[in-house]
């Protein structure tokens, strides 16, 4: 008699995120893009002058505090849920990691309202958006394949991507119950 796939998969993972390939790419395009061109812009404006050099260390304290924070506030760590089941994929920060996450992002809304600072608000506002992510097997466009990381990117277009990190071990059985969901063109 031949084993029934699962109906529903769910799993739990604490994702480092200072080595986890997939984070860090993330990151450089998130973080590596905005300030790598104002660090150029900076550069090709400034020429050398005092102001320039005194922009230039405020960006790199900026992106140390960052590296800091992450560290002490989440100790380095993105814990994650994520659930399959015949709808699709759903990714969610853990309860505990979730409730940090709204306490800071709650803190940047009223010090950059505080401040009077509209981006600081802006940026606490969209990161609490980002803590749930819901994709439908019949709208994913691309799916990317990352044995190594043990980690399967799912696309749907311009809505967030749904990264599925997985244990080694587990990685199989979730790969499998991608492909058997998907659009066999995306297959």
């Amino acid at each position: 008699m031949q084993e029934q796939p699962p109906r529903v998969l769910q799993w739990q993972i604490a994702v480092p995120i200072f080595r986890n390939t997939v984070i860090l790419q993330q990151l450089g395009l998130a973080l590596g893009l905005p300030f790598g061109l104002l660090v150029v812009v900076l550069l090709l404006v400034g020429r050398g002058q005092k102001e320039m050099w005194y922009a230039l260390g405020l960006i790199a304290l900026l992106l140390i505090g960052t590296v800091l924070m992450v560290l002490l506030l989440y100790r380095g760590r993105y814990e994650v849920q994520f659930t399959l089941d015949a709808k699709g994929a759903l990714g969610c920060s853990t309860p505990r990691w979730a409730k940090r996450s709204r306490a800071v992002n709650t803190a940047t809304v009223v010090l950059g309202a505080l401040a009077g600072k509209p981006a600081a608000m802006g940026a606490g506002v969209l990161a609490q958006q980002g803590q749930q992510v819901f994709l439908q097997w019949s709208h994913i466009e691309t799916v990317t394949m990352r044995p190594k990381s043990s980690t399967i990117l799912l696309r749907s277009g311009w809505i967030q991507p749904l990264a599925l990190f997985c244990t080694a071990p587990d990685y199989p059985a979730v790969q499998q119950f991608v492909i058997n969901h998907i659009k066999p063109v995306v297959a």
